[in-house]
């Protein structure tokens, strides 16, 4: 677990705090990421396909998946170069906080055609042959993409990044509840 926040909160803080935008804004290869294997795109886009990407979706397969990498760590066996750990088991824009009344086939190929759309707008080419210094452009190398991707972000702090925890004690009032122990409780919600 990294400890800074989410891609798209990361995305908000920069928007925010480098670029003074205060309104929604479409931006880069940022509308993948609600998409299956969003992450994963945005990664090859930047360091290549060589690098592995485990997409794992859905609570019960993350906790089997992390039980089971664990063990791979302990044998010091080859692991991937990144975990995407997703809470919906398919993706963000099938989750629990969307409209379960829209067709969901609708909505990704909403956001593939955004994504398609922006990759067309950023060719790479400019004027008199010369060459985009843009980390989206699609016709450069992973390699200097990730430069140009250096090279555009280098003004960042990573402490604006960093997510901090909090220990905040609960404290509940016995029987608040209605039940005379929390065990009893659980017993009651779980028959």
């Amino acid at each position: 677990m990294l400890p800074v926040h989410s891609p798209m909160m990361c995305t908000a803080i920069y928007m925010k705090k480098y670029m003074n935008v205060t309104d929604e804004l479409e931006y880069g290869l940022g509308s993948l990421y609600p998409m299956p294997g969003g992450l994963r795109e945005n990664v090859e886009h930047f360091l290549g396909k060589e690098q592995i990407v485990r997409q794992v979706e859905g609570e019960h397969e993350a906790y089997h998946y992390l039980r089971e990498y664990a063990g791979r760590i302990k044998q010091h066996k080859q692991e991937p170069f990144m975990v995407d750990i997703l809470n919906c088991s398919r993706g963000c824009i099938y989750g629990t906080a969307t409209d379960p009344g829209r067709n969901t086939n609708d909505v990704m190929l909403t956001l593939a055609k955004m994504r398609n759309s922006k990759l067309e707008q950023n060719s790479g080419k400019k004027p008199f042959g010369k060459k985009s210094k843009s980390p989206w452009a699609a016709d450069e190398t992973p390699d200097q993409r990730l430069k140009n991707l250096m090279v555009a972000f280098s003004g960042l702090k990573l402490e604006d990044f960093i997510r901090h925890y909090t220990n905040k004690a609960v404290t509940i009032k016995e029987e608040s509840c209605g039940y005379s122990t929390c065990k009893n409780m659980v017993v009651d919600l779980l028959s």
